[in-house]
């Protein structure tokens, strides 16, 4: 499974955009990896505020999102 950052990570940089070489892509790009980055906290805290108090949400997001 991934998040929407990702797919939509992996959809800009698979996509042959008419922006694809500028720089504002590589902005883009730098922007939407932060943003992967908060999303992955967001996901940590919504497990964490959940019904599973025991288990580690890291280990929850990386079982679940990691696709490398």
């Amino acid at each position: 499974m991934k998040t929407a950052m990702q797919e939509l990570i992996e959809w800009v940089n698979v996509n042959d955009l008419s922006i694809k070489t500028s720089l504002y892509n590589n902005e883009l790009i730098n922007k939407l990896k932060q943003l992967q980055e908060k999303e992955k906290e967001q996901i940590m805290k919504a497990f964490e505020s959940g019904w599973n108090w025991n288990y580690d949400s890291e280990k929850y997001y990386k079982e679940t999102y990691n696709q490398k």
